[in-house]
């Protein structure tokens, strides 16, 4: 049994690496549409496909992961290898500023995430992300 799941995986690996693509292309395509500030960090070639990771100015990364946490959409915050410290130094060895990383997302589909589930997470987003744009100092925005 291990040795024909390993041999569907690996049959289909190509094929559900360029679905992911498409996937965290669609969501980062429609986040930047509704949150045009919207940067992606990484390379767009050189990534692993089902992974997305941006930074979203003005909008502290945490607080959105809580927010949308309440929503039903879960997330992940600064850079991979980041053990939950106060600081990350991940994005520090990049020259990324403080404020700037507490701004990062990291964002995962699957080969079986739909279109439908990339549209409402969007949405989810979008709108925490502007209500909370909308709370902030107008300075800080």
């Amino acid at each position: 049994g291990l040795m024909l799941a390993a041999e569907q995986a690996l049959s289909h690996l190509a094929a559900n690496a360029r679905a992911m693509v498409a996937l965290t292309d669609l969501l980062l395509d429609l986040l930047a549409e509704r949150l045009p500030r919207v940067v992606r960090l990484g390379d767009a070639a050189h990534r692993l496909p089902h992974v997305l990771s941006l930074r979203i100015p003005g909008v502290n990364g945490e607080t959105l992961q809580q927010r949308c946490s309440e929503r039903g959409l879960a997330f992940s915050i600064g850079a991979a290898c980041h053990s939950g410290a106060k600081d990350n130094p991940v994005l520090a060895a990049i020259g990324m500023e403080r404020r700037a990383a507490r701004e990062v997302v990291r964002l995962s589909v699957s080969a079986y995430t739909t279109e439908a589930e990339i549209r409402a997470a969007v949405e989810i987003m979008t709108e925490e992300a502007r209500a909370m744009h909308a709370l902030a100092p107008q300075g800080a925005r």
